[in-house]
């Protein structure tokens, strides 16, 4: 079924392919075209995909159809995410046809974060990536609709820069307060923020404030993050002297929520304590499974294969299925229908320099109440 469903796809590429011969930037064709092969490609051939975009993309905008535009830039940014190779290049090319400061946004955000995991060791990379997070919040600046002055993301992402890998706490705190004052945050965002302000704030000597900044943070509905708050929070409580059962609870709740025992950890419970012995196991466990993994990546089974599953022989069929499912959900609603475009596209004389772009943002943010439309 499954080889029948992609030559049929195929079917429908070709099809759209000529009649898009024969009426060039005719848009239902096109994007007839793109979302066919985006359905059936192979991973060497998702470049080409997103290519497929962009030329639907050019077309709605020559026919000022601003809303199939944006959708399908977006979708084009999504495509880029899934290329194996190129990622930062291609999102560098599209950017070159952003045509609002939202999209330019979101365009520098995703090359920003490609950059930070291309080579997490590189200094030159990192360098690359803090510029174009202020250039993401130096373009949301620019946009009317936008009241806080930057991009939320990007923000958050400068925070972390400065706290993980520059060592400054101030500047960190400041990025993540800015943060945090924006409505509508995701609650992973607002947990995540959170816990990181707190230790910013260790850093700087404000063990009561840190404290506070962790409790919040396992006071909202639980995350990946709940798990590391409630560990930070009992280390701060310890280091505030207050109270040795609470310190124990949410160390204990730390554990069991899947953080790694610590000699910290350790030391506070004791190593024959239940909840240390269950996340020592659960380590030595992971290290086995891994390490077992590598060894079928090496000889595979029966015939050497590399892409060995415990999963039963019929669930990558099914999960294929599912993964078509929510993409054609995606897909219809960059099918629907266009409005009319009557925006301005900016040019890249329109951006003052990065850096002095997102402190003015910063010292915007203050001074105005969230209410960024959607």
């Amino acid at each position: 079924m499954h080889i029948l469903r992609r030559i049929i796809l195929k079917w429908h590429q070709n099809s759209f392919f000529k009649v898009i011969k024969k009426a060039p930037n005719y848009i239902p064709a096109e994007l007839g075209y793109a979302t066919s092969f985006e359905r059936w490609a192979k991973n060497k051939q998702i470049g080409e995909v997103a290519t497929a975009y962009v030329n639907v993309t050019k077309s709605a905008l020559s026919q000022d159809e601003r809303i199939l535009a944006e959708n399908t830039y977006r979708r084009a940014i999504e495509v880029i995410s899934r290329m194996e190779t190129g990622r930062i290049k291609a999102l560098r090319s599209l950017s070159i046809i952003s045509f609002t400061y939202l999209l330019s946004s979101e365009t520098y955000y995703k090359i920003g974060l490609e950059l930070l995991k291309r080579n997490e060791t590189d200094t030159h990379d990192q360098e690359e990536a803090v510029t174009a997070f202020k250039l993401s919040n130096g373009f949301s600046a620019l946009d009317e609709e936008n009241e806080v002055g930057f991009y939320s993301k990007s923000m958050f992402q400068l925070g972390k820069i400065a706290l993980d890998s520059d060592n400054n706490a101030k500047d960190a705190l400041s990025y993540f307060d800015s943060t945090l004052m924006q409505e509508n945050l995701d609650n992973d965002i607002i947990v995540e923020g959170l816990v990181l302000s707190g230790e910013a704030k260790e850093r700087l000597g404000n063990t009561s404030d840190a404290i506070d900044s962790y409790r919040k943070a396992i006071d909202l509905p639980k995350t990946e993050f709940t798990a590391t708050a409630h560990y930070h929070l009992g280390l701060a409580l310890k280091k505030a002297n207050l109270g040795t059962e609470d310190i124990e609870r949410h160390i204990e709740l730390s554990l069991e929520l899947g953080v790694d025992p610590t000699p910290e950890a350790i030391d506070i419970l004791g190593e024959n304590h239940i909840a240390v012995m269950k996340a020592i196991n659960r380590v030595e466990w992971r290290r086995y499974r891994e390490s077992s993994q590598k060894e079928l990546g090496r000889g595979g089974i029966m015939n050497g294969s590399e892409n060995f599953s415990k999963e039963s022989i019929f669930s990558p069929q099914r999960k294929e299925i599912d993964q078509s499912s929510e993409q054609s959900q995606t897909l219809s609603i960059i099918e629907q229908g266009a409005a009319s475009y009557d925006g301005d596209i900016p040019s890249g004389e329109e951006i003052m320099d990065s850096e002095t772009v997102s402190d003015a943002a910063r010292q915007q943010s203050s001074a105005r109440k969230k209410a960024r439309q959607s």
